[in-house]
């Protein structure tokens, strides 16, 4: 499992471009007993692996359990002396890399003892592309993905310091991500005649210090909102006022009709300040990811399973929400499911974080991982796969 694990961090692809690593997921499925037949290309990069029970049929009807791993690398470069290090322009600063190698552990545990699952049950393993951007779970769902699928799960690795093992909560756990684009437009001119132009500089930077003021005076402080301008562009000489500038940045909510009143709010401040200074301001929304939010039932299960593997004290939703966002979201829109957290960190270096250049996966934890995989399995379909 680690070395499967070190292999994917030494050759890491990115969004939609993950052909080696589809490549070597068929072949190391293939290589522990996986039939070919049972694996099929999804999404292009994408890999869905279907198990079906060889035991003795039930009078359940059948059932479809899915299990996610995310594949891709982040585009940035590795800063850390392994014998491991990434080979390409991309990076596992997130951890896809444990999270394909946990799931494969669990799929040879899996179909070394298919026999022991019944015919009525299948595990439907689903290896997915471009979690960074631009998402890869509606590619998946749109290629069928979740056909038939009862239930969902799916973990990430955290690499925080917090007591305990596991992180798992009911209802909004990760945050929604909307990419806002504002242009502002006014009349360009001469920079030594101020008084002949309508200034967008001026204009986009009363509208920057107005959104600034939409959380602490429009949104109600108990909603945890997050909007955060991080472009500003505009200019292209220190003698030219422009004819336009362009403000870009990220809401981040856990609750959609939040996230619509404040889009109303932001369209609405950017176009008041913006004719109050002789100018006009587009806004435009663009929806990444909606927010993540757990199923009671499932969400419950897991808390449940991981107290009873680990002890009640090792499971917990302290540090949860996170306003990170992730397109595991969408799955959680079709079918009922739980996405939860392996607390990953690492007294050894412990200043490693997610997508910092210095980051890698504690590879004492991905039995952990795998475990966790098989108990959901042998829970939900009634069987025994592990020896204690």
């Amino acid at each position: 499992m680690i070395l499967y694990r070190q292999h994917f961090h030494k050759f890491p692809e990115g969004h939609l471009k993950e052909y080696k690593t589809q490549a070597k997921i068929r072949e190391i499925l293939l290589s522990i007993g996986c039939q070919n037949e049972w694996i099929n290309d999804c999404a292009g990069t994408g890999l869905v692996v279907n198990l079906r029970g060889q035991g003795e049929p039930d009078e359940d009807k059948q059932r479809i359990i899915a299990l996610r791993a995310d594949i891709d690398g982040l585009k940035m470069q590795e800063n850390n002396d392994l014998e491991y290090k990434s080979q390409t322009e991309y990076a596992h600063m997130c951890g896809h890399d444990g999270h394909i190698s946990m799931l494969l552990a669990a799929a040879s545990i899996f179909i070394q003892n298919l026999n022991k699952i019944s015919q009525n049950m299948m595990i439907r393993l689903l290896f997915q592309p471009a979690e960074e951007g631009p998402g890869g779970a509606l590619p998946m769902i749109n290629d069928g993905c979740l056909e038939g699928v009862d239930e969902i799960f799916g973990l990430h690795n955290r690499p925080i310091y917090l007591p305990g093992l596991i992180r798992v909560k009911s209802g909004a756990v990760m945050a929604s991500s909307t990419i806002v684009e504002i242009k502002v437009r006014g009349v360009s001119g001469h920079g030594s005649q101020p008084h002949m132009i309508q200034d967008a500089i001026s204009a986009s930077a009363a509208i920057l210090c107005q959104l600034h003021a939409i959380k602490s005076r429009l949104i109600e402080s108990k909603h945890n909102v997050v909007l955060s301008i991080t472009q500003f562009t505009g200019g292209f000489a220190d003698s030219v006022f422009p004819d336009s500038c362009y403000l870009q940045g990220t809401i981040r909510t856990f609750d959609s009709q939040i996230l619509k009143d404040l889009e109303d709010k932001i369209i609405k401040v950017a176009q008041t300040t913006a004719i109050s200074m002789g100018c006009t301001a587009e806004v435009k929304f663009v929806e990444r990811y909606p927010p993540l939010i757990n199923h009671p039932d499932q969400a419950k299960f897991i808390e449940n399973l991981t107290a009873n593997a680990f002890g009640a004290e090792f499971v917990g939703e302290q540090g949860l929400p996170v306003s990170g966002a992730e397109d595991f979201s969408f799955y959680l829109h079709h079918k009922p499911g739980c996405f939860f957290f392996l607390l990953t960190y690492d007294f050894n270096f412990p200043n490693r974080a997610l997508h910092q250049s210095n980051f890698d996966f504690n590879d004492n934890l991905l039995a952990t991982g795998a475990y966790i995989w098989v108990k959901i399995i042998e829970e939900k379909f009634n069987c025994k796969l592990l020896t204690e």
